[in-house]
């Protein structure tokens, strides 16, 4: 491995953002044998709309597991892509590679090096952050895909503030998780975590006082 920064996990496999390698890989969770998906070990270009093998990849940072799909940040690309199982095909789901925080539909919408994610399989909301917006989106995978934003207000725009979503301001945050009706924000630069209370819309700093 080389710098790997993300992890996932089903039944069979613990699921590797082998960072720096530019690859997914698979550990067995029996064997302990260790296999690579999809990556060659070169920096890949932005991924294409349809799917297909033998893609590179640009600095996947971390990925989600949802049946036979694996979703994963393409930092590099600025993309949010995904990897059948069955497969082994990739294509992008977010993003069009351009840097920017633009929400809207899935392949319009603009991304700026996305890194953590977390999958809500009731509301089929995939969250993640925008560590260069200091953003926390997410990717509504109910209907016709469509990118949100929850908080962030702009490409390297970034504070220390708790409110109302609307008001909040973060700094480079790099995972989160969901549990419940709330997002767990590791605020990286802030050094902290942050509570999204999703149901009430606003921003708690856990660590303060």
């Amino acid at each position: 491995f080389n710098r790997p920064e993300g992890v996932g996990a089903d039944r069979r496999f613990i699921y590797v953002a082998d960072t720096a390698n530019h690859a997914i890989r698979a550990v067995n969770r029996e064997s302990l044998e260790v296999t690579t998906l999809a990556g060659s070990g070169a920096r890949g270009p932005i991924l294409p709309t349809e799917a297909s093998t033998g893609e590179e990849l640009a600095s996947p940072t971390d990925l989600e597991p949802a049946g036979d799909r694996l979703y994963f940040s393409n930092a590099g690309t600025h993309q949010l892509g995904v990897l059948d199982l069955r497969t082994g095909t990739v294509r992008a789901v977010a993003g069009n590679g351009e840097e920017n925080l633009v929400d809207g539909p899935a392949g319009t919408a603009l991304l700026a090096q996305p890194t953590g994610m977390t999958l809500d399989p009731v509301s089929s909301r995939l969250y993640f952050v925008d560590s260069e917006s200091s953003a926390v989106r997410y990717l509504d995978l109910a209907g016709p895909p469509q990118v949100a934003t929850l908080v962030g207000k702009g490409l390297f725009t970034w504070g220390d503030q708790d409110g109302p979503f609307g008001d909040a301001l973060l700094q480079h945050p790099h995972d989160l998780l969901h549990r419940g009706g709330s997002l767990f924000v590791a605020d990286s630069y802030n050094n902290t975590v942050r509570e999204l209370d999703l149901t009430r819309g606003i921003v708690t700093d856990l660590l303060a006082g």
